[in-house]
């Protein structure tokens, strides 16, 4: 790999590897963990409740401030999401990496719009 197209994975916007919907008070629900990403590989699951991320709870915080803001970040950094699994007491933290995910956005779920890192500049939602 030339050192020009690792500096630019080094700078590029990065995720996790979740597909999240908000609740009403602002937490998110997990509807899809991307294949081999690193929620995956933390063993995060769809139908999780994502209630903070980094410490920062997340009820009353803005659907597209928190993905920007708390989930995507700096390829190799990571961040710390606070979870309720249904069907078990309390809550567990899980530390994940941030990775560039190729190709992550290309499986949709019917009637649910992407928000992609791209796109931060725009509406930063996907047609």
């Amino acid at each position: 790999m030339s050192s020009s197209k690792a500096d630019g994975e080094a700078n590029a916007i990065a995720g996790v590897g979740l597909q999240v919907v908000p609740t009403v008070l602002g937490e998110l629900v997990v509807l899809a963990v991307v294949e081999n990403s690193p929620a995956a590989t933390a063993g995060i699951a769809p139908g999780d409740l994502i209630v903070a991320v980094d410490g920062q709870t997340l009820r009353g915080k803005d659907f597209a401030e928190v993905v920007t803001q708390y989930l995507w970040g700096p390829a190799g950094s990571s961040t710390v999401l606070t979870l309720k699994r249904p069907g078990r007491a309390g809550q567990e933290q899980k530390k994940i990496d941030r990775v560039v995910l190729k190709g992550a956005a290309g499986k949709k779920l019917p009637g649910v719009e992407m928000l992609v890192p791209e796109s931060k500049g725009s509406s930063g939602v996907e047609n």
